[in-house]
């Protein structure tokens, strides 16, 4: 059985979800890929205090 844990939108362009499944977890990311970038780039780096590619500053 899968159930989401969280869940990050920003408009139309940025999609995160994560979803627990039987196994462990599993990370959906969908959107416009330059969308994307740009805010991996200013959401989830260090001089944000998060690690890189930590998703705890917007998901979770």
């Amino acid at each position: 059985m899968e159930k989401v844990c969280c869940e990050f939108k920003k408009g139309d362009e940025i999609h995160v979800k994560c979803v627990e499944t039987d196994d462990g977890y599993r990370i959906e990311v969908k959107g416009d890929k330059e969308a994307l970038k740009k805010w991996r780039e200013s959401c989830c780096t260090p001089g944000h205090g998060h690690g890189p590619m930590r998703f705890g500053c917007c998901c979770c």
